[in-house]
């Protein structure tokens, strides 16, 4: 916002701006600052209307006293009969009503509304893991391929020792794939080996 946007606002809506910014952080010199008003004419509109900087909740509150003396003359808050309209927060609050809880609750539904502008990607990455969850527990069932250009020369008889277990392994997967002969499945198992380990 630059000066003259800011200048055509009514004072609670100016005052309403500068507490939403003090409530993202900014401190009043720095939006003083940034819309090019010095703080003495901010602070002369403050003091026509009443407010005063509240400094422990970081926003403006509208602060009077009573003319009649007989009446409790202590500072009380007074919440102008108009609501005002915060287009950054899209609520309607009374200036002087912001204080710290309302802060949070703005700056809140803020980071919800971030939230909701992003909520595609979040739904997207979630039924990625998802996705990735459910198939990092399936085992990818290979077939076993029989490189037949590497099955040269003549078959040959040899005893080997094995351990059972192993045999017994070898001999359930070999029922999977009745297609395929023992002796070819062993010796595409030994090929494979070789290269693997063979460098």
């Amino acid at each position: 916002m630059n000066r003259q946007e800011f200048d055509t606002l009514d004072i609670y809506k100016q005052i309403n701006y500068f507490n939403n910014e003090m409530a993202l952080g900014l401190s009043q010199a720095k939006i003083c600052e940034n819309i090019n008003l010095p703080k003495s004419t901010w602070r002369d509109r403050l003091k026509k209307v009443g407010y005063k900087l509240d400094q422990d909740n970081k926003c403006y509150r509208s602060v009077t006293t009573s003319n009649d003396t007989s009446q409790n003359t202590n500072n009380t808050i007074v919440t102008p009969s108009t609501v005002i309209d915060i287009p950054l927060f899209k609520e309607n609050i009374a200036p002087d009503s912001v204080t710290a809880s309302t802060l949070e609750i703005l700056k809140f539904k803020s980071d919800l509304l971030e939230l909701a502008h992003i909520k595609k990607d979040i739904l997207n990455t979630i039924d990625i893991v998802k996705k990735y969850e459910l198939e990092k527990d399936i085992i990818d069932i290979v077939d076993i391929k029989i490189d037949s250009n590497k099955m040269t020369g003549d078959i040959k008889t040899r005893s080997f020792k094995i351990y059972s277990d192993v045999l017994d392994k070898f001999l359930e997967l070999t029922k999977k794939h009745p297609d395929l002969k023992q002796q070819d499945i062993l010796s595409q198992f030994i090929i494979e080996g070789i290269q693997k380990y063979n460098r």
